[in-house]
């Protein structure tokens, strides 16, 4: 299902995203982000939410950096 098609009340979710992809979402929801400098995912702004779904979505291969500490995903 693309994300067009997803319930628009899916759409921002991005744990609901993460629970459809497998092992990589599995990974990503499993990491301990309040561990991290980006803290709880829930706490994630929006544009941090965007970024992370174009990602996780894309066919092909993209890290990115975020932060000032410059956290890699």
């Amino acid at each position: 299902m693309s994300e067009s098609e997803r319930p628009r009340h899916e759409q921002g979710n991005l744990r609901a995203l993460l629970r459809t992809l497998g092992d990589l979402g599995h990974d990503l929801l499993n990491v301990d982000w309040p561990g991290t400098p980006l803290g709880p995912m829930d706490g994630w702004p929006q544009s941090l939410q965007t970024a992370v779904r174009i990602l996780v979505t894309s066919r092909f291969p993209m890290w990115m950096a975020w932060g000032p500490e410059l956290t890699f995903l």
